[in-house]
């Protein structure tokens, strides 16, 4: 399941990066890798099928932030869920929709609704980003899947 927001902040670059960190950070995410874009991950595999509660699933957070030709900065995040084993209902859902809702008022920005706040140059690095992690972490599951077969 992924949950997208875009926003459009007042403040530079480097300080809505440091926003994004402390806001995940304290979410509960860690820090996977920072260039091109922001990626923190938290929960595990096991915690998406066995766990009651979305702050125990597999989750990761892409966050593209770029500088705005017009001044401030623009905000594009992706919060992809594992959830592998759970039949993620409407609260379940609310909980992550918030989350990212947190974010954007986190940020102090304004959320982009039916709208980019990145251009779409900028967005297929973010998609490109984020599929190659979604392949690189499929691989690694069917890998991990065989080895217990054989």
């Amino acid at each position: 399941m992924q949950i997208t927001r875009s926003a459009v902040t007042p403040h530079s670059e480097t300080f809505a990066r440091q926003i994004v960190g402390a806001y995940l950070e304290g979410a509960g995410f860690k820090l996977a890798s920072e260039t091109p874009v922001l990626v923190y991950q938290r929960g595990s595999a096991t915690g998406s099928m066995f766990g009651f509660s979305p702050k125990k699933w597999q989750a990761q957070a892409s966050v593209q932030v770029t500088e705005s030709p017009e001044g401030g900065t623009n905000v594009f995040a992706v919060l992809d869920v594992n959830t592998t084993g759970q039949w993620v209902t409407r609260r379940e859902r609310a909980v992550l929709e918030r989350e990212m809702d947190g974010l954007v008022a986190a940020l102090g920005g304004t959320a982009v609704v039916g709208e980019s706040a990145v251009s779409e140059g900028q967005r297929p690095a973010l998609q490109q980003t984020a599929a190659s992690q979604e392949q690189q972490r499929l691989e690694r599951q069917c890998r991990s899947g065989a080895n217990w077969f054989y």
